[in-house]
């Protein structure tokens, strides 16, 4: 019996090094800074979750670029950063997703242990994340961070040979970010029931996700040590979405970040037919609305 159980003791530590090593590899390859240019011409860069990545078509705006990726907390947003600017000192301006929700401690269940979202985020940015960062997200969902490393092989293996050989892999393959095509169509029955839901919340929604928000600093700190310009951005929401913590994200960017430009376009009159649901645009919401951001965006050249 102790023969078998120091044979697999064995079998366990050279599968161990063996995953240990490919990890460690893959971080490096993913880490190559020429992975990390986007064209000459991009000067301004648009970060953020869903919002910013379905409703924002950065293909007709020869000066920007969108690195969102749906469910992006700002630590993903954070580390993104500090890649992408170096490698890119013609950045001048980073546009960043900020709404009620990414302030809300009501939506870090939903973010960190519900849906999936870790493991995911796992999996696109495994190589970007230090010892402390998979430590907090251990902590909280420990089951996603083992599913996500585990699944890496089969997820990275094929974009990592095209590096080594020298083949075009895109940030959008890299699941770094990108516009992201989203065609769904508002179901107002199914919505009224969410807007219920979320009112029966009261006041829970109104407490402040801190270390969210110590993030959303460190973007911007980053940012200004570098020269780089900031400017928050908040997508069209529909009219029936509900707005408990309105106020209280007001008082939050007036104290927190005075000196941060705000694009608010919550209140652009947009159809039924450009929302996915009530606080998301579809496609062709965001064809509508990327016009008139297109506009606001000749003004960060």
């Amino acid at each position: 019996m102790k023969q078998l159980f120091k044979k697999f003791l064995l079998y366990a530590a050279i599968v161990s090094a063996i995953y240990w090593g490919y990890l460690t590899t893959m971080s490096a390859i993913l880490n190559r800074d020429n992975l990390y240019k986007v064209d000459a011409q991009k000067t301004v860069l648009l970060m953020g979750d869903s919002h910013i990545a379905y409703g924002i078509i950065d293909s007709n705006m020869e000066h920007v670029v969108n690195l969102s990726q749906p469910a992006d907390m700002y630590l993903y947003n954070y580390l993104k950063l500090q890649k992408l600017l170096p490698q890119n000192p013609q950045i001048h301006t980073v546009v960043i997703g900020c709404a009620g929700h990414n302030i809300q401690q009501f939506w870090s269940d939903v973010f960190l242990t519900k849906q999936g979202f870790t493991q995911a985020k796992v999996q696109n940015y495994y190589h970007l994340l230090s010892a402390a960062d998979m430590s907090y997200l251990l902590y909280h969902s420990p089951e996603q961070v083992i599913k996500g490393v585990v699944g890496l092989p089969k997820l990275k293996t094929p974009y990592l040979l095209k590096i080594v050989r020298h083949q075009p892999v895109t940030l959008e393959q890299l699941k770094i970010g990108g516009y992201a095509f989203h065609d769904d169509k508002l179901d107002l029955n199914k919505n009224r029931a969410d807007v219920e839901k979320l009112n029966r919340k009261g006041t829970d929604q109104l407490a402040l996700w801190t270390w969210h928000i110590d993030y959303l600093h460190k973007i911007v700190d980053l940012c200004k040590s570098r020269g780089v310009n900031v400017v928050f951005v908040r997508t069209p929401e529909h009219k029936l979405f509900p707005k408990p913590i309105e106020p209280e994200f007001q008082k939050f960017l007036t104290r927190e970040f005075p000196e941060v430009p705000f694009a608010d376009f919550i209140k652009m009159d947009l159809p039924d037919s450009c929302f996915a649901d009530l606080d998301h645009l579809n496609y062709y919401g965001a064809k509508v609305f990327s016009d008139s951001f297109a506009h606001f965006a000749e003004t960060l050249r």
